[in-house]
């Protein structure tokens, strides 16, 4: 049994095949605006392990951590793999990546909006994300990624959706269950505009034509 000091993520440095890339090549390769970020799982019984109560930051059952800063860390780990000595063995393990984590609330209820019933706006979003992300730079090694990330969230307005993309879903209540669904689907609404492409969130359900 591995003991939750030493636990760490396998699936990190996944390939669909022999002939495609890293698969955290490729999110962080995202083009532009998007700003792509990893959800790391942890079992409840990790998360009141001794070996990380009261850490800064700290380690939840969900943590969400910059694809630029975790692909740094696995480009590191496989340029050591070949290197002599051999370095970057516990780039993977949950210790070495738990100074890159920050929890939901950043994009959930950053603290302008903990007092309000409103979703956070792109903007607001945005700079909570930036907020956190320069927090964490004595974690973070000089690479490019890490200053592109920086540029795309301090440009929140690129982060808006485009006017032609329209609407995805209708108007309705927050909370809303689909039994024809073979899996529950969570759907978590952000990036809230003033015009007809943010739905209406109301206990009123939606009329269609």
């Amino acid at each position: 049994m591995v003991q939750n000091k030493n636990r760490s993520y396998s699936e990190l440095l996944h390939r669909p095949s022999p002939k495609h890339d890293y698969q955290f090549r490729t999110l962080r390769d995202t083009p532009p605006p998007w700003v792509p970020l990893y959800l790391f799982y942890s079992h409840a019984s990790v998360t009141i392990d001794p070996n990380f109560r009261g850490l800064v930051p700290s380690v939840s059952g969900a943590n969400l951590a910059f694809a630029s800063d975790i692909a740094a860390e696995l480009e590191a780990k496989l340029a050591g793999a070949s290197g002599a000595p051999k370095t970057g063995a516990l780039n993977k393990r949950l210790s070495h990546l738990r100074p890159h984590f920050f929890c939901l609330e950043a994009l959930l209820c950053p603290r302008s909006t903990v007092r309000s019933e409103t979703v956070p706006t792109p903007d607001t979003v945005s700079a909570s994300l930036r907020e956190r992300y320069v927090r964490s730079a004595p974690a973070r090694p000089r690479e490019r990624y890490g200053d592109e990330t920086f540029r795309r969230l301090s440009e929140p307005h690129e982060l808006m959706t485009a006017d032609g993309i329209g609407r995805t879903l209708q108007d309705g209540p927050a909370v809303r269950i689909d039994r024809q669904l073979d899996y529950p689907l969570v759907t978590f609404i952000s990036g809230r505009t003033g015009d007809s492409r943010t739905p209406v969130i109301s206990d009123v359900p939606s009329q269609r034509g």
